[in-house]
């Protein structure tokens, strides 16, 4: 399945942008298009289209070159550079005359970098996974927390009001809960199946464990990476005499996804706890 990152790279980039305008001077005076969100407060509209269309081209030039980290966080500088030039004329400043815009770039990009780089992977991951397995839905959430955090850390830094950056948070909060209903457990699950000792399914197996009724059907575990399947088989009483029951079916590889859900839970906590200690930064 494709996984897109055009629209959560575009998130990320007008929140940049956002903040890029929130700690800047004012614009002049004179731009036709600087027009400002609240008093005090010197956003650019235009401004926030910007970031948001010139991130979403770099994220559909990830798509096509395979999700590849590298390019993301390789590309934020040239995507930085555009913001902020038309950002410049936006407000009124004209076309940068020197580099200096490419040294502010610079150091904005060092911040997006890393989410970008987040985002590309996350997809990569996302491809890797079957849509219905175990670590599916934990990890296509990825890309969407990170760029619900990137929004609320944002809204901190513009000194939104606290009713505002609670509503924008509401998705981030939430990542909370389902990490802790659903990513937690599964993680939790696959670990334990892969201390367990798979065997391999055969079909004198499969034929005593689905053939008489009184039989339980065994458990079907989807890890979601890798093909093939194992089997947890629980030994008869007495050997030779009683058969060998299937207690849970395995498809695919259980380490290489439990691998996998780890990341997508680690880069899930990192984002959402930078988007919690924006908001509690901002509310003191």
């Amino acid at each position: 399945m494709r996984a897109h990152v055009a629209l959560p790279f575009a998130l990320v980039g007008a929140a940049a942008n956002h903040v890029v305008l929130a700690v800047s001077p004012s614009v002049a005076p004179e731009g036709l298009v600087a027009l400002a969100v609240s008093p005090g407060q010197p956003h650019c509209v235009f401004a926030w289209a910007v970031g948001f269309l010139v991130a979403g081209v770099l994220g559909r030039v990830v798509e096509v070159t395979g999700h590849r980290p590298a390019v993301a966080a390789l590309g934020s500088l040239p995507a930085a550079v555009v913001i902020l030039a038309l950002d410049r004329v936006a407000g009124g400043f004209g076309l940068p005359a020197d580099v200096s815009v490419v040294g502010a770039a610079l150091l904005g990009s060092f911040a997006v970098a890393p989410a970008f780089a987040f985002l590309a992977r996350a997809a990569r991951d996302a491809e890797a996974t079957r849509a219905g397995s175990e670590v599916g839905p934990s990890v296509r959430r990825t890309k969407w927390v990170v760029a619900a955090s990137a929004i609320l850390g944002a809204a901190a830094v513009g000194r939104a009001t606290p009713l505002q950056i609670l509503l924008v948070g509401l998705p981030v909060y939430m990542s909370f809960v389902a990490i802790a209903l659903t990513t937690v457990p599964a993680l939790v699950g696959l670990r334990a199946l892969a201390r367990q000792k798979l065997s391999p399914v055969s079909p004198d197996l499969l034929g005593d464990s689905f053939g008489p009724r009184s039989t339980p059907r065994p458990k079907v575990v989807d890890a979601g990476v890798g093909e093939g399947a194992l089997a947890l088989v629980r030994r008869g009483g007495a050997p030779y005499r009683d058969p060998e029951v299937i207690e849970t079916v395995v498809r695919g590889d259980v380490r290489a996804a439990a691998s996998t859900l780890a990341r997508s839970l680690a880069v899930q906590l990192a984002a959402a706890a930078v988007g919690v200690l924006s908001t509690i930064a901002a509310l003191r």
